[in-house]
């Protein structure tokens, strides 16, 4: 604890169905405050399917959820520079809702450069 706060760094792996299709794998760090509210913050690398073209790309988020419910709710970003294979060039933004270790949703914007 520091501060009244607790601190937990983990490693996740997440898979996921849809138009993106495939498995993040990376780290974050979750912070339940001294008055119970969750914040959460981390980063990994997707390897997959987004809409049709497969390779790698570094995802970034960070968002909030709840340590009662398990209910959470996330803003992420596909890092620019990181795709590879088909990826290369992508670009998104959007968000995750969910519930940790159960499922949940994402919508994203997702743009193709060259």
């Amino acid at each position: 604890m520091v501060y009244g706060n607790t601190i937990i760094t983990q490693s996740l792996t997440i898979n996921t169905t849809g138009d993106i299709s495939g498995t993040l794998s990376g780290t974050d760090v979750a912070v339940i405050t001294s008055t119970g509210s969750g914040f959460i913050a981390g980063k990994g690398t997707f390897t997959g399917t987004i809409l049709g073209r497969t390779g790698t790309v570094g995802i970034g988020f960070a968002g909030t959820f709840s340590p009662i419910t398990g209910q959470l709710n996330i803003q992420a970003s596909f890092l620019p520079g990181s795709g590879t294979g088909q990826l290369t060039g992508v670009r998104g933004t959007g968000t995750i809702q969910g519930i940790f270790n159960v499922g949940g949703t994402y919508a994203f914007n997702v743009t193709f450069h060259s």
